[in-house]
């Protein structure tokens, strides 16, 4: 049955975790009336918050079902849980960043300014995270359709998210508006490594991997960045493996082997 429903049968479990998640989002907004009980929850709940950004990541180079309604429906969620909506990833992410990112000039999550200096974590936080929904309706006007699909999906989401503000405005705040801020900025902290302070034109090395296995449980094999740029449309469970086959032309000091990210040095350009 399962094979019917799923593209993949692996994202079984992520699309379960992030659903139960989803469930246990609404069950405490909806019967926690104490904001002092709510705002601990809250924050507990960020950490399973911040999963649903790599699973939706996922989810917009391989979509998790055979139905393109379901896949809408799932993404509702998703959004309120990432705090990025659908068809955002695919404009964003997709059709802009993997074109261009060996050009941070270029890339709608440069690491530069505009001046060629390198931000820092931080600036490329705030500053990226600001600019993202703006830069999402400037890209989406080259693909007429991709617009269509984003801002019909964009108003749906969003009544859906107005409804439960309206519903509860204070816990709507604490379980949706707030996190889903947060998850925005936690979202631009991830990617900083990937490619910061790096010069390159060669695929090999522009991206920088860890292979740490706790850090790839919970992003779902997202450190396995080069292979994943290489074959943006591979599957999730399959970039393991085709990094093995690579690995030996990546260089050394971009294959890294720490859950929390060291802060990055320039690479050396290429």
């Amino acid at each position: 049955m399962f094979n019917k429903v799923f593209n993949h049968p692996a994202d079984r479990l992520p699309t379960a975790i992030m659903m139960g998640f989803f469930l246990i989002q609404l069950a405490a907004f909806f019967y926690i009336e104490n904001i002092f009980i709510a705002v601990p929850i809250a924050v507990l709940f960020l950490t399973l918050g911040s999963m649903s950004i790599a699973v939706s990541h996922n989810h917009c180079h391989c979509e998790t079902f055979k139905s393109p309604l379901l896949n809408r429906i799932y993404e509702i969620p998703l959004y309120l849980q990432s705090g990025v909506s659908p068809y955002a990833w695919t404009i964003h992410h997709v059709v802009s960043h993997h074109r261009h990112y060996l050009n941070p000039e270029m890339d709608p999550s440069s690491w530069q300014h505009a001046d060629g200096k390198n931000m820092g974590r931080w600036e490329y936080m705030f500053i990226n995270s600001l600019r993202m929904y703006p830069e999402i309706i400037k890209i989406s006007r080259h693909f007429p359709d991709l617009k269509r699909k984003f801002w019909l999906m964009f108003i749906v989401s969003n009544a859906v998210l107005a409804t439960l503000i309206v519903y509860n405005p204070v816990n709507a705040l604490i379980f949706f508006v707030v996190p889903m801020v947060l998850m925005i900025l936690n979202l631009l902290d991830a990617t900083y490594p990937h490619h910061s302070g790096i010069h390159s034109q060669d695929e090999y090395s522009a991206s920088r991997n860890n292979m740490h296995w706790l850090f790839n449980i919970f992003t779902w094999n997202l450190g396995y960045h080069t292979a994943h740029h290489m074959w943006p449309e591979l599957h999730w469970t399959l970039l393991p493996a085709k990094h093995e086959e690579i690995k030996d032309k990546i260089p050394a000091e971009l294959i890294l082997n720490n859950y929390f990210w060291k802060e990055n040095k320039p690479a050396t350009p290429t």
